[in-house]
């Protein structure tokens, strides 16, 4: 028996040296975990958005639905100033939809972001007041503010 549990034992060790490298190179970047990160913020963000519009449609809003996605709009606005470290941009080889315009002008990337997380506080105020009017004129400045920064730091579809 003592044999046997050092031949597993360095058949093990065999096996953990052999396949280090090949799990030291599927390991994730910094820079990948930042796009990773901002990607599925934004698919949250937009998925958010997009159940508050469909909560509007009909006769009876659904204003539980929207409320909590406004909440969740709105939190995503403020984690999103954290989505784009330096080093996590096109410039880098990864795959990201963001423009270089994100990191060369840090100032107007920084205003556009202070805009959505204004209209996304003020989305979340009128989804609080259970006010169909109110809520789909913040939505339209929410929409306005999504728009802006995607015209200005987004590349387009490529669909």
């Amino acid at each position: 028996m003592s044999s046997h549990f050092r031949f597993s034992t360095a058949a093990a060790l065999a096996l953990i040296c052999a396949t280090a490298p090949l799990l030291a190179a599927s390991t994730p970047t910094p820079a990948q975990n930042a796009v990773r990160t901002r990607i599925a913020g934004l698919k949250e963000m937009g998925t958010a958005f997009k159940n508050a519009m469909d909560g509007l449609r009909g006769s009876a809003p659904q204003m539980i639905l929207i409320q909590q996605s406004a909440r969740t709009i709105k939190n995503s606005s403020q984690a999103m100033f954290t989505w784009f470290p330096a080093g996590s941009g096109p410039a880098r080889g990864l795959k990201t939809a963001a423009k270089p315009e994100i990191w060369s002008k840090p100032v107007e990337f920084r205003a556009a972001q202070d805009g959505l997380a204004r209209a996304a506080d003020a989305f979340q105020t009128a989804a609080m007041s259970g006010n169909a009017d109110a809520i789909r004129a913040a939505a339209r400045g929410l929409g306005g503010a999504c728009k802006n920064c995607h015209d200005q730091f987004r590349v387009p579809d490529q669909h």
